[in-house]
């Protein structure tokens, strides 16, 4: 029987840095081989901003947990997202570290609380 578990890590801009690039939170969580990720939530303690059209998703390991979305409407207030390509689960086939990736433009601000639900 699978036991449901929330890995919660927190990226804050003013200790992890914005650049374009992945970027691999201090409080960051490794998720076990084997881990089948259900939701990721998010809770906003201070917006993405950016000078540019920054994007930014999430990842564990070198799997997309989450799509690209826009940093201005990305992770905005308390709310859940949409695994990466609309999938219904995703399968941690080897053992990752959480992160976000920031991609087309770096980030100058935010900090963000992100839940991932797994069971295993």
């Amino acid at each position: 029987m699978a036991t449901k578990r929330v890995a919660t890590f927190v990226y804050d801009f003013a200790v992890d840095g914005g650049a374009i690039s992945t970027i691999t939170p201090a409080s960051t969580k490794t998720l076990p081989k084997g881990a089948m990720v259900r939701s990721i939530a998010s809770d906003e303690q201070t917006p993405f901003t950016s000078g540019g059209s920054a994007t930014v998703r999430v990842k564990c390991g070198s799997i997309n947990l989450t799509d690209a979305l826009a940093y201005n409407t990305a992770f905005t207030g308390a709310d859940t997202h949409a695994l990466a390509s609309s999938a219904e689960s995703i399968d941690i086939t080897t053992a990752g570290e959480l992160s976000i990736a920031v991609a087309a433009a770096a980030l100058t601000a935010g900090k963000v609380v992100f839940y991932v639900e797994y069971d295993i």
